[in-house]
């Protein structure tokens, strides 16, 4: 583990991170398909409805490829999608409303930025000779599909990429940006609410040169949002920066993936309660997955598929191996709704197969009607679908042996457009995981 201090530095300085303890930097199996032509964009989700998390990939010579998940971090078959077979009248829009936000628009990413319950869009820019260069700006939506107002926020330089999570826990969202000077390109995070200007601006002690995107999620396990920074030229092109959970992260662990990398997404594909990262790989034209192994834990068995979502079946695991006297130990889920509550269920009684108890279309093996002992708790996913909650275990020798079972249960939006669920309710339920508390 990384031990720094955090000193919280003023806007656009760099922080300086002393005796503060960063979470170990997770391993991934490195895997790579061949042969994929000036990726433009990469996704993951259940596009096939089997459980199973697929990528699709976007070219711009091509159309569209998709690539069915395996479930086992690997792909099967593939198709080609071109832009010439999608009917006319499918997935339409009306007229473009136009809202300009300053120069340049190089990226943009959508989240309620002043908490009103509207869809607000955070854009990238690198300005023009009469508008500031290296700001992001907040375009507020009123509901109705048009926004209004621009506030700026950003490090001084010209902007490229912006991706919104909540890295220091306060309930606002947060913008992971990279800025800079080509080539001298970092990474840098602008501390929420976003909709008023004058925000603080950190530079992680991670900044990296070259930096093409950056994502936000939880690879580690504690809880705390992270950091994965590609770069569009070299072998060592994906880099990971653990967080501290208040806005601060450690340094760089960098993995090898042959060659530049671009557009990140992060997605459980092996169902294994672990969040993997799909990278596309620039020049080469290649699809990299980097599958995280999380260290083996005794006392913890996976068992089921519960109701799948969008993004697939959602995977509960944990953190460590239960023992007692554990008060870091927690749950982790993955492909859970994105940005969302969920319900977290425990008891010393299951389903072994699975039921639906209240006929609302989703399997629970959590028996929460017959068990002595019952328990639920929030669970909160972040922008990458993965949800961590803090479950610690007592040091009292008496809970060794006992064995307790846990399910999460979240709520798809219809409003986002993200239920896939055959729940009539729009329900999803995730793995069982059951929990043997070791000594």
């Amino acid at each position: 583990m990384q031990s720094f201090q955090r000193l919280v530095p003023s806007a656009g300085a760099i922080g300086l991170l002393v005796n503060v303890t960063f979470a170990q930097a997770p391993t991934f199996a490195i895997h790579s398909i061949p042969n994929q032509t000036n990726l433009d964009a990469v996704a993951a989700g259940d596009f096939d409805g089997d459980g199973r998390p697929d990528v699709v990939t976007l070219m711009s010579s091509s159309g569209a490829n998709v690539h069915f998940g395996d479930g086992a971090g690997g792909f099967g078959a593939s198709i080609t999608i071109s832009i010439a077979d999608a009917p006319a009248s499918a997935g339409g829009f009306g007229p473009p409303m136009h809202n300009k936000a300053g120069g340049t628009c190089n990226c943009a990413a959508f989240g309620d930025l002043n908490a009103d319950g509207n869809v607000d869009c955070e854009t990238a820019e690198t300005g023009t000779a009469t508008i500031p260069i290296g700001y992001i700006y907040s375009l507020l939506g009123n509901g109705a599909g048009t926004f209004t107002g621009a506030a700026a926020n950003g490090s001084g330089s010209a902007a490229y990429f912006v991706t919104l999570g909540d890295v220091n826990h306060d309930g606002a969202p947060d913008a992971a940006m990279i800025s800079g000077t080509v080539p001298f390109i970092v990474t840098s995070i602008v501390l929420g609410p976003l909709a008023q200007p004058a925000a603080t601006v950190l530079h992680p002690a991670s900044a990296d040169l070259s930096c093409y995107a950056i994502a936000t999620g939880d690879l580690t396990g504690d809880g705390n949002p992270d950091l994965i920074i590609t770069k569009n030229s070299g072998s060592l092109a994906v880099s990971f920066a653990a967080g501290d959970g208040a806005g601060h992260f450690g340094n760089s662990t960098v993995y090898n993936t042959g060659s530049g990398a671009g557009l990140i997404a992060i997605c459980d594909l092996n169902r294994d309660g672990a969040p993997d990262c799909i990278i596309s790989n620039l020049p080469a034209g290649a699809l990299t997955t980097l599958v995280e192994l999380p260290p083996a834990a005794a006392g913890l068995i996976t068992t089921g598929t519960g109701t799948p979502g969008c993004r697939g079946v959602l995977a509960l695991s944990a953190n460590a191996t239960p023992k007692v006297n554990s008060p870091n130990f927690g749950l982790i889920c993955t492909n859970a709704p994105e940005n969302s509550l969920g319900l977290g269920l425990a008891s010393v009684a299951q389903y072994a197969s699975g039921q639906d108890p209240f006929g609302v279309g989703i399997l629970l093996y959590v028996d929460i009607l017959n068990s002595p002992m019952f328990t639920a708790f929030d669970f909160f996913s972040d922008s990458s679908g993965t949800a961590f909650v803090a479950t610690p275990l007592p040091n009292d020798a008496a809970v060794a042996g006992i064995v307790i079972y846990a399910q999460g249960v979240w709520l798809e939006s219809t409003a986002s457009g993200h239920a896939c669920s055959a729940s009539p309710l729009h329900l999803v339920s995730s793995t069982e995981l059951s929990i043997t508390i070791q000594p």
